[in-house]
Protein backbone atom coordinates (compact mmCIF):
# COMPACT_ATOMS: atom_id res chain seq x y z
CA UNK A 1 0.00 0.00 0.00
CA UNK A 2 1.26 3.35 -1.09
CA UNK A 3 1.44 6.24 1.70
CA UNK A 4 0.39 9.17 0.62
CA UNK A 5 2.77 11.85 -0.22
CA UNK A 6 2.59 15.91 0.99
CA UNK A 7 4.34 17.23 -1.96
CA UNK A 8 2.11 19.66 -3.58
CA UNK A 9 0.31 19.32 -6.38
CA UNK A 10 1.54 21.41 -9.55
CA UNK A 11 -1.38 23.16 -11.03
CA UNK A 12 -1.45 25.66 -14.03
CA UNK A 13 -4.95 27.62 -13.59
CA UNK A 14 -5.50 30.03 -16.64
CA UNK A 15 -7.29 33.32 -15.94
CA UNK A 16 -8.81 35.82 -17.86
CA UNK A 17 -9.63 39.74 -17.13
CA UNK A 18 -12.94 40.16 -15.43
CA UNK A 19 -14.22 36.51 -15.13
CA UNK A 20 -16.66 35.84 -12.59
CA UNK A 21 -15.58 32.35 -13.10
CA UNK A 22 -12.02 32.90 -12.63
CA UNK A 23 -12.61 34.26 -9.33
CA UNK A 24 -15.32 31.93 -8.29
CA UNK A 25 -12.35 28.83 -9.02
CA UNK A 26 -9.92 30.74 -7.17
CA UNK A 27 -12.18 30.28 -3.99
CA UNK A 28 -12.35 26.51 -4.98
CA UNK A 29 -8.80 26.12 -5.14
CA UNK A 30 -8.49 27.72 -1.93
CA UNK A 31 -10.57 25.48 -0.17
CA UNK A 32 -8.97 22.63 -1.82
CA UNK A 33 -5.36 23.52 -0.99
CA UNK A 34 -6.59 23.48 2.66
CA UNK A 35 -7.17 19.72 2.74
CA UNK A 36 -4.50 19.40 0.01
CA UNK A 37 -1.20 20.45 -1.20
CA UNK A 38 -1.61 22.91 -4.22
CA UNK A 39 1.02 25.25 -5.51
CA UNK A 40 -1.08 27.32 -7.87
CA UNK A 41 0.36 28.82 -11.02
CA UNK A 42 -1.61 31.38 -12.02
CA UNK A 43 -1.25 32.04 -15.78
CA UNK A 44 -3.00 34.96 -17.76
CA UNK A 45 -4.75 34.12 -21.01
CA UNK A 46 -3.51 37.33 -22.89
CA UNK A 47 -0.03 35.91 -22.17
CA UNK A 48 2.14 34.51 -24.72
CA UNK A 49 2.02 31.23 -22.25
CA UNK A 50 -1.89 31.68 -21.77
CA UNK A 51 -2.79 31.62 -25.60
CA UNK A 52 0.01 28.71 -26.20
CA UNK A 53 -2.03 26.54 -23.50
CA UNK A 54 -5.26 27.93 -25.32
CA UNK A 55 -4.26 26.29 -28.41
CA UNK A 56 -2.78 23.34 -27.00
CA UNK A 57 -5.96 22.32 -24.90
CA UNK A 58 -8.43 24.10 -26.97
CA UNK A 59 -10.52 24.85 -23.92
CA UNK A 60 -13.68 26.54 -24.45
CA UNK A 61 -13.83 29.65 -22.06
CA UNK A 62 -11.24 30.28 -19.17
CA UNK A 63 -10.79 29.33 -16.42
CA UNK A 64 -8.75 26.33 -16.85
CA UNK A 65 -6.81 23.40 -14.75
CA UNK A 66 -3.68 22.19 -16.20
CA UNK A 67 -1.70 19.47 -14.22
CA UNK A 68 0.81 17.12 -15.46
CA UNK A 69 0.51 18.39 -19.09
CA UNK A 70 -3.41 17.34 -19.30
CA UNK A 71 -6.56 19.80 -19.08
CA UNK A 72 -8.35 18.37 -16.36
CA UNK A 73 -10.84 21.29 -15.71
CA UNK A 74 -12.41 24.00 -17.49
CA UNK A 75 -15.03 26.55 -16.47
CA UNK A 76 -17.05 26.61 -13.74
CA UNK A 77 -15.11 24.43 -11.63
CA UNK A 78 -16.88 21.70 -9.54
CA UNK A 79 -14.86 21.22 -5.86
CA UNK A 80 -15.93 18.20 -5.83
CA UNK A 81 -14.66 16.86 -8.40
CA UNK A 82 -11.56 18.55 -8.59
CA UNK A 83 -10.58 17.55 -5.39
CA UNK A 84 -11.16 14.42 -6.29
CA UNK A 85 -9.11 14.42 -9.50
CA UNK A 86 -6.22 16.25 -7.08
CA UNK A 87 -6.42 13.58 -4.68
CA UNK A 88 -5.58 11.13 -7.04
CA UNK A 89 -2.76 12.81 -8.47
CA UNK A 90 -0.92 13.48 -4.16
CA UNK A 91 -0.86 9.85 -4.46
Amino acid sequence: MLEPTTAAVQLTYVTAPACHYCDDGRTVLAAIAERIPLDVREVPLDSDEGRRLLTTHRFAFPPAVIVDGRLVAHGRLSARRLARLLTREVR
